[in-house]
């Protein structure tokens, strides 16, 4: 059975960052260019955002983040 834990991780902890640019590579590969939203750690840190990255066996794997923003949604 595969060991699974899912951990916070702060976005700018080595891990976050390395998973960031792998997802900045897909960006650019299928869009031509890196996603230019702002990821700026304080926004991902609790109590309002958080980063949370599912580890198996002990490697990181899909994250998810929840960013603090003052802008009102709308689409």
């Amino acid at each position: 059975m595969d060991d699974l834990q899912i951990r916070r991780e702060a976005l700018d902890s080595p891990v976050a960052s390395q998973l960031i640019e792998e997802r900045q590579a897909e960006f650019v590969a299928r869009y031509g260019g890196r996603d230019e939203s702002s990821t700026a750690a304080a926004d991902f840190a609790p109590p309002a955002g958080d980063f949370l990255v599912l580890y198996r066996d002990g490697r990181p794997g899909p994250a998810a983040g929840s960013a603090a923003s003052s802008r009102p949604w709308s689409s």
